[in-house]
């Protein structure tokens, strides 16, 4: 009888964000459920009666490693966790005294891999399983002025300044010629579009709304940008970047992003410090060598981020704690 699987996942909405993206591929894979805890929704304490009678053969926890959600509730082991979002690093060490609870923790980059080490979590415990897409659903079009694409619209209006909004935003003002395309998901709308104002940008075009062919963006664009100030404010692997290798568009990511590594490994993009003259000079390194990393950037969805070794690597993974 094929094992039951519930997945565990803070606001559920696979259209609209990229956890829950990974979440449903992951789903429609496995014999499974998804337990949607959104606590600004009253029926998720109703959904809480429920389960200590929820059948299940492995609890499965979507979360930031420095959060501990649910870990009260589930008394069912096998448990794993998958750090789907970055955390501070002293909030990961507070964690710590929960992790024993937990059969497996999936880490989405080296990086993460390296602080749950340094912080004495057994290395056996620990599982390197970067996110995954699904490769048929994307592909090439060649853009016909140079694009930039942010497709990391920040959940809270704090976080608007560690996602690189206003550093994109005066590159934008600084040369006028390069387009900026802005997916926004409507928390702090007015804010983005009162700084655009302020600047008196043209070549900045929002879309506020859910994207239901996200390939047609990629299409527009020539690159995708994550200008992010920090580690801890976003995804480790940001879905946009993944989805624009797998759109065979190179990619420009700040160093404070985890997945920098691989773009400066393969070749598929551009790294740089988040400054307004690094980000300048990363454009221009770009678009002077974009055929070379062009040609690279499908190749590294391929060898990194399938859905095929995505799902592979999971089922490897509970086939081995079960």
């Amino acid at each position: 009888m094929q094992k039951k699987i519930v997945y565990f996942v803070q606001n559920y909405r696979p259209e609209y964000e990229a956890i829950s993206k990974e979440v449903e591929i992951l789903s429609k894979n496995f014999n499974s459920e998804i337990f949607n805890m959104n606590f600004r929704n009253p029926l998720t304490y109703y959904k809480l009666l429920r389960l200590p009678f929820l059948k299940r053969d492995i609890n499965h926890i979507y979360t930031s490693l420095g959060d501990r959600p649910y870990l009260s509730l589930l008394r069912k082991k096998p448990i794993v966790l998958t750090g789907s979002s970055e955390a501070k690093i002293d909030k990961i060490r507070e964690r710590m005294k929960f992790y024993g609870k937990i059969d497996k923790l999936v880490v989405e980059s080296e990086r993460q891999r390296g602080i749950l080490l340094d912080i004495g979590v057994d290395e056996s415990k620990i599982r390197l399983i970067p996110p995954g897409v699904d490769l048929k659903e994307f592909s090439y079009k060649k853009e016909e002025r140079f694009t930039i694409l942010f497709a990391s619209s920040p959940t809270r209006v704090e976080q608007m300044k560690s996602r690189g909004i206003d550093l994109m935003l005066e590159i934008a003002k600084k040369n006028r010629s390069i387009n900026f395309i802005f997916l926004w998901r409507k928390t702090g709308y007015s804010n983005l579009i009162k700084k655009i104002n302020e600047r008196n940008l043209k070549n900045v075009e929002i879309i506020n709304e859910i994207v239901t062919n996200i390939n047609e963006i990629y299409a527009r664009s020539s690159c995708t940008i994550a200008p992010f100030l920090d580690f801890e404010s976003h995804k480790p692997i940001p879905r946009s970047i993944i989805e624009s290798l797998a759109a065979g568009k190179p990619v420009l990511v700040s160093n404070k992003v985890s997945i920098a590594n691989i773009v400066d490994n393969e070749r598929c993009g551009v790294v740089f410090e988040p400054s307004i003259d690094s980000v300048v000079d990363a454009i221009s390194k770009l678009k002077e060598n974009y055929s070379r990393y062009q040609e690279n950037s499908r190749r590294t969805s391929e060898k990194y981020f399938s859905k095929e070794r995505f799902v592979e690597d999971y089922r490897k993974l509970y086939d081995e704690i079960l």
